[in-house]
């Protein structure tokens, strides 16, 4: 628990959350690999956040607020050579709305080449 024990500056936030510190963070991430193809699924969940050291910005899904959230994604690689390898992935594949200042920008999809040399 992340709270603001003593502040003689501002007494009022004495016992409130540091602000932009969850209470709650959790995350996993979990890789299979058959050959040369390599599948991973990642989790993640944040509590909301308070702004203000009086943690008064209580209201939530609007502009400027931190909402809570769970996200997860998936990656699949395929590797075509020891030097080359393709990349797809998606974060938030669940297209969960929620804001962290602004709202977030859902579901993305992307993909890449990794060439080593």
């Amino acid at each position: 628990h992340a709270l603001i024990v003593e502040n003689a500056a501002a007494p009022a936030t004495v016992g409130k959350q540091v602000t932009f510190v969850p209470r709650h963070m959790a995350a996993g991430t979990l890789t299979a690999i058959a050959g040369r193809v390599a599948a991973t699924a990642t989790a993640r969940y944040q509590s909301a956040v308070f702004a203000t050291d009086t943690n008064t910005d209580v209201v939530r899904n609007v502009p400027g607020a931190y909402d809570l959230f769970a996200e997860v994604g998936a990656a699949v690689t395929y590797t075509l050579t020891p030097r080359i390898s393709l990349t797809t992935s998606v974060e938030n594949l669940l297209d969960r709305r929620y804001y962290l200042f602004y709202r977030n920008a859902g579901r993305l999809a992307s993909g890449s080449m990794r060439v080593r040399f």
